[in-house]
């Protein structure tokens, strides 16, 4: 569910404060008391607020909700209409209301969500109103025009405002997901005539106050002004991006403005990150730079995202490391063209700009449960989403969300991540050249990279280029904070995806020797409770993201063989004993600190006994390098880093090592799931013509 991530809570904001914050200003010289008089003067408005144009005793019949409160167009209309008399005709507006029909705003993105009602750009705003002009067309209402989505019941009571608040939540979603140019978005709830406006970006989501729309009508006239005549800048929307349509693709692609050029994308190559509405909602796309009119046949890689705006950008980071790397290692890691923050407005896009610096613990007394059971108000007890510095963190109330600032990258080199290679020879070599990265980075500056993944170790003409060095830091040798938990979680080291350090004891199945500490230590007092302790980031865990991927290709991947005689329950076996330690955090722990990982689940005699032999060796270097480094926490509280040298080299060794022939002439490995799908049509197909219709079926590969 979508708002799992927020915690159960939002904060609640004070009606004046969200008027003057979070809502856009008021169009010039537009008074909400002269356009209430005027509402009055011309009967639209009385002591029973707005009643007169909704209430009726045929609409008190009607089931449902968009049909009761389809009078709220007109109420829009004639607000807006107001402000124009009252301007002699000198204001536009931006936007109009609409209540929504049978059928959903169309959407380039699958969507069966349908508001009640919204606010949308007027038939003309919209960027791709010419693509509709072209053809001749009237344009349907569209997602990519929506800037608050409505939510009514007619009846008031929690369940309905849980469930209106679902589903205001799902609109946000789709639209901050759908839409690269949003940067921000609004929401309405009305529970019979008790009223809330939300507000959604990047950093966080609040609420306003309750209200009455029918006997408070000021707020919702404010309400109405502010959105209804603002520019498409304080609607949300990113003046730097426009949608471009070519002519021989359904969908639409991007021209980006950026530090004095223009870039139309040809693609989105990764949108993960941005399918959340809080988060750095990273996007990649593949784009040409236009000169002349003219996309140039270079590609490049164009990213966008919103990383904390008090930590050093991604550009920054791997300029001071390539400061303190050798010459020899700056080839392993990828090359940026360009990179700055993006300005709206003449100034930074931040997340704190689009509520004009508001500091939400200032103001926010009370916060909202999204639990059904708790659908009410309640006390504010955590800190405010606002403040200056080290507050992103891991609560009973889901993370607290820094303010974010938008930015950019310009990648030189169009590259194949290594989550689209099928050849283990590539694999294993792009795993070795990342261990000699890791270790050049901790020789040279004590760096860390901090989110190692399939996603961002990339292979271009056959070299490996290491990317997405936003998180990457140096080593905290005395604690002195406390770690985010950063990474991708599949491939996140146990103690930093747990916030726990893991090896203080010996493991259960541990080779070799017990490091000399236990000897030393095992009769002392053990005062320092190691709960209170940070779980600093260091290179074991960036080494440990390596065995994590390792482990991915050797479990998820089988090779892509003829006719091996697998099973489908012996693939099925391999499937659910990976899922379990890969998905199940107690599972992974385990699996990893005490060397449990069954490997003759595995179906593929060389992947079994080579391979995650290979595997094994490496995971047993790690837990004995980690037990060693932690052999003092308890009565020093200090880790032990003096055999990080050595365990790199040992592991680097392992990689020196290679395979024999066999490894090489391995087939093109293939997800498992896609294997199982083949084997099972090549049952039903019968062996001819399975042979006819080829093997397993990847899907095609994309380029970073």
């Amino acid at each position: 569910m979508v708002m799992q991530e927020f915690g159960g809570e939002v904060d609640i904001i004070p009606l004046d404060s969200f008027r003057t914050k979070v809502l856009p200003p008021l169009p010039k010289d537009v008074d909400v008391a002269a356009v209430k008089k005027l509402l009055t003067t011309r009967g639209l408005l009385s002591f029973s607020g707005f009643g007169a144009m909704l209430k009726s005793e045929e609409a008190d019949r009607l089931a449902r909700e968009s049909e009761y409160y389809a009078p709220l167009a007109a109420v829009h209309q004639a607000i807006s209409d107001a402000a124009i008399s009252l301007r002699n005709g000198s204001l536009s507006p931006t936007l109009y209301y609409s209540t929504c029909g049978d059928n959903p705003p169309a959407s380039d993105r699958p969507s069966s969500s349908k508001p009640d009602g919204y606010h949308i750009l007027l038939k003309g705003q919209e960027s791709h109103s010419s693509h509709w002009a072209a053809a001749g067309k009237e344009p349907p209402d569209n997602w990519l025009d929506i800037v608050r989505c409505d939510e009514y019941k007619k009846k008031e009571d929690k369940h309905n405002l849980i469930d209106d608040i679902e589903k205001v939540f799902w609109s946000a979603h789709h639209i901050l997901c759908n839409d690269a140019r949003r940067r921000f978005t609004f929401g309405l709830t009305i529970e019979g005539s008790d009223t809330r406006i939300w507000f959604f970006n990047r950093q966080t989501v609040l609420v306003s106050q309750n209200f009455d729309y029918m006997t408070e009508p000021d707020h919702f006239i404010h309400l109405v002004l502010s959105l209804t005549f603002a520019s498409i800048c304080d609607l949300g929307y990113d003046s730097t991006m426009k949608l471009f349509k070519h002519p021989t693709k359904s969908t639409f692609d991007y021209e980006i403005a950026f530090d004095g050029k223009i870039y139309r994308t040809d693609g989105t190559l990764s949108a993960y990150h941005a399918d959340f509405i809080r988060g750095r909602a990273s996007r990649l796309y593949r784009a040409n730079e236009i000169i002349a009119g003219q996309a140039c046949n270079l590609p490049v890689v164009v990213k966008d995202t919103w990383p904390d705006s008090d930590r050093p950008t991604e550009g920054q980071n791997l300029r001071d490391v390539l400061a303190d790397l050798p010459e020899e290692f700056h080839q392993y890691l990828r090359r940026i063209e360009r990179d700055g923050y993006v300005h709206v407005n003449g100034a930074v896009d931040t997340t704190s700009s689009h509520i004009r610096e508001l500091r939400v613990s200032a103001v926010s007394e009370l916060r909202l449960s999204l639990t059904p059971s708790l659908a009410e108000v309640r006390p504010q007890q955590s800190r405010g989403l606002m403040e200056d510095a080290d507050h992103a963190k891991a609560s009973s109330a889901g993370y607290t969300y820094c303010p974010k600032s938008h930015y950019r990258v310009v990648f030189k080199d169009l590259c194949q991540p290594l989550e689209n290679v099928r050849q283990w020879p590539i694999i294993y070599r792009a795993l070795g050249d990342v261990v000699k990265v890791i270790d050049a980075m901790f020789t040279h500056g004590k760096w860390v990279h901090r989110d190692l993944s399939t996603g961002n170790i990339l292979i271009h003409e056959g070299r490996l280029q290491l990317s997405d060095f936003e998180f990457a830091s140096r080593i905290d040798f005395e604690g002195t904070h406390h770690e985010m938990r950063t990474g991708t979680l599949p491939f996140m080291a146990c103690e930093v995806r747990s916030l726990k350090y893991c090896f203080t004891m010996p493991s259960i199945g541990q080779q070799g020797p017990l490091p000399e500490a236990y000897g030393r230590n095992m009769n002392k007092p053990q005062h320092i409770p190691l709960n209170k302790l940070p779980v600093i980031y260091h290179t074991l865990h960036d080494l440990e993201s390596i065995w994590w991927i390792l482990m991915r290709f050797l479990w998820r991947f089988v090779p892509n063989h003829p006719d091996p005689g697998w099973s489908v329950d012996s693939l099925d076996t391999q499937d659910t004993t990976s899922e379990h330690f890969f998905e199940d955090l107690f599972a992974r722990v385990h699996t990893f600190s005490k060397l449990g990982c069954p490997t003759e689940d595995l179906v593929d005699d060389y992947c079994r006994d080579v391979i995650a032999t290979f595997a094994l060796q490496f995971q047993e270097e790690l837990v004995r390098s980690y037990t060693y480094s932690e052999a003092d926490l308890k009565t020093t509280g200090k880790l032990r880093y003096d055999n990080f040298p050595a365990v790199l080299q040992n592991v680097q060794k392992y990689f020196g090592k290679g395979f024999d022939q066999d490894f090489n002439d391995l087939p093109d490995l293939v997800h498992i799931h896609d294997y199982k799908k083949a084997m099972l049509s090549r049952k039903e197909l019968g062996d001819e013509e399975f042979i006819e219709t080829g093997r397993a079926v990847t899907k095609r590969p994309r380029n970073f």
